[in-house]
């Protein structure tokens, strides 16, 4: 139970006395410590007889809390220019100390400065995948019924909506302007994809007009093959450098050709 850091007492009958006995630290918690206190409760909790259980410490200190001297993880973060580097490209990262310590330290290797629109291609993806919980812009995406192309295939048309009120649209004499990129990908089980598509979309509305017009709405169409699908949508707002994904499932049964 660790006797060198607490002591269990019964000072009277149905009581138990948990005692932090490590008052040259300030009965400062260490993983031994936490330890031994659950493990004395334990012992309180088995016992049919004990009514009330007390915790109670020596030294001046009840507990002086956490002893980081033995459990202290830093983080640390560093920051540096990026001026006239290549986006998209991995940098190799090396942190030392100056002088050797009895620490271990934990970095990640390697460094990419993606650009945004990088970053939202590459999640956009992703969301062939697995859901995408991050969705600031509140993008929402309907798939039209597909129409079939070939025996092979589908054409399923998009609907990708995002409301103004989420966007950056900062004045610009009598206008509103801003600008989206809209990127959008279509996979199967198999793990077959279409080609990741993006299209750029300015936005200029008369800025006494602006209430009256909700949201962007983006047609566009993917090709799918026969079966089971998914499609993944990502937008980017290029002014305030949000994004937000929606996706959708879709089937594509081909008309068999008539014989």
């Amino acid at each position: 139970m660790g006797e060198d850091l607490i002591r269990y007492e019964n000072p009277a009958e149905g009581v138990a006395r948990v005692v932090l006995a490590r008052a040259d630290k300030h009965n400062s918690l260490n993983p031994e410590l936490i330890f031994a206190i659950d493990e004395a409760f334990k012992r309180a909790l088995a016992d049919d007889s004990v009514k009330v259980v007390i915790l109670a410490a020596d030294g001046r200190n009840f507990s002086s809390g956490h002893d980081i001297a033995d459990t202290v993880e830093q983080s640390c973060t560093l920051g540096f220019p990026l001026d006239g580097l290549d986006p998209d490209r991995p940098l190799r990262v090396e942190v030392a100390l100056r002088a050797p310590r009895d620490v271990r330290l934990h970095y990640r290797p390697v460094f990419v400065n993606r650009r945004p629109d990088t970053a939202v291609a590459d999640r956009t993806s992703a969301g062939l995948l697995f859901d995408l919980a991050d969705n600031p812009l509140h993008v929402s995406l309907s798939v039209q019924p597909p129409r079939a192309v070939a025996k092979a295939g589908c054409t399923v048309p998009l609907v990708i909506r995002v409301p103004l009120a989420g966007l950056a649209l900062p004045p610009e004499g009598d206008e509103l302007a801003g600008a989206v990129t809209v990127f959008y990908q279509a996979g199967d089980a198999e793990g077959r994809r279409s080609a990741l598509a993006r299209t750029r979309h300015e936005i200029r509305l008369p800025a006494d007009r602006a209430a009256a017009v909700r949201e962007l709405a983006v047609s566009t169409e993917v090709e799918i093959g026969a079966g089971d699908a998914r499609v993944s949508v990502g937008v980017l707002d290029e002014v305030s450098g949000l994004a937000g994904y929606a996706a959708a499932q879709v089937t594509c049964a081909p008309t068999a050709p008539a014989r």
